[in-house]
């Protein structure tokens, strides 16, 4: 992971806003690839930053809390995996770097308005 993507110089902030999502993307990747929980204290971490400063800094960048930014990007990779695969939905809750099916449920639920499994027969009926 690249250290030092966010910085004290201060370059304009669409330059900011694109290396943070682009660190957001490359955090994302390593935690579907590990199968790991995404977490916001890890992707500061990885940035060499402290939580406090990533999480006071991001909305001003990206428009929305920094974790709320990884959780909306987790749940597109969980809908992609929902409607093109026939993983089971535990699976699916660690390929998209929620950790636990619960955590899953629970997030996809308030986003969607229905279960990964309700949202999956719906978007798979469709065809």
């Amino acid at each position: 992971m690249t250290k030092g993507i966010v910085t004290t110089r201060r370059p304009g902030i669409p330059a900011q806003r694109q290396r943070l999502e682009r660190a957001i993307e490359l955090y994302l990747r390593d935690c579907y690839r590990l199968r790991t929980a995404a977490r916001v204290s890890e992707l500061a971490q990885h940035l060499g930053t402290s939580r406090s400063y990533l999480s006071r800094t991001a909305p001003d960048l990206l428009g929305t809390s920094l974790r709320e930014a990884l959780r909306r990007r987790q749940l597109d990779y969980a809908a992609k995996l929902l409607v093109n695969t026939r993983l089971p939905v535990h699976e699916i809750a660690l390929r998209a770097a929620f950790g636990h099916p619960s955590t899953l449920f629970r997030i996809f639920r308030k986003a969607f308005r229905d279960s990964p499994d309700t949202y999956r027969a719906k978007a798979t009926n469709r065809d």
